[in-house]
């Protein structure tokens, strides 16, 4: 799957067909490399099959596909009341849960446009984001990474932006989420967004 392109994977060469599932190539993504040492030290502990912590994120995993399936939902955002309770660990760890599912994609979207972190906690540099996506009116798909993990995306990362809540709420976003929500259809994206009461 193209992250950019045609919708119709059947007819993308770069698909790897898995029991009738295509599993994507991501050909137009730039490619990132994850730093173990520092993901596991911000506890991304859902790379490692073995960790107890991955049991709790299944029985979410879980929840969320039983609320969300057969219902064409395919956006979660996650959020706290206050800075440092977890939330963008939640969402990375939720996410690699997601992405080890059989039939189906993910993309998480850093929108805490003060601080993007997710690319922190995974360690890799990315000199672009949402907020470069409305400053330099760049292409969904200059924004979008891939870490080496297999069925996973990621945008985070450039720009920062203080006064966040007018451009979270302005049309071009609305017009951007629109287009990721419906870009593939087998694709559950996550949305790590800024505390509430911040």
């Amino acid at each position: 799957m193209k992250d950019s392109d045609s919708n119709n994977r059947k007819d993308s060469p770069d698909d790897v067909i898995l029991d009738g599932w295509f599993s994507p190539v991501y050909t137009d993504s730039r490619p990132v490399r994850i730093d173990a040492q520092k993901a596991a030290q911000y506890r991304c502990v859902c790379f490692n099959p073995d960790a107890p912590e991955i049991e709790c994120y299944k029985v979410i995993r879980t929840r969320i596909l039983q609320r969300t399936k057969g219902h064409g939902h395919n956006t979660i955002m996650i959020t706290s009341a206050l800075p440092g309770e977890g939330k963008t660990l939640t969402t990375i760890n939720l996410g690699i849960t997601f992405a080890k599912e059989f039939d189906h994609t993910v993309l998480l979207v850093d929108c805490d446009l003060r601080q993007q972190m997710i690319h922190q906690y995974l360690g890799f540099d990315s000199p672009v984001g949402l907020v470069d996506a409305f400053r330099e009116n760049r292409p969904l798909t200059d924004l979008i990474v891939w870490p080496g993990v297999e069925k996973l995306t990621i945008i985070s990362g450039g720009s920062l932006l203080r006064e966040s809540a007018e451009l979270i709420e302005s049309p071009r976003m609305k017009t951007l989420i629109q287009e990721i929500k419906t870009r593939y259809p087998d694709r559950y994206i996550f949305f790590d967004t800024p505390p509430v009461l911040s």
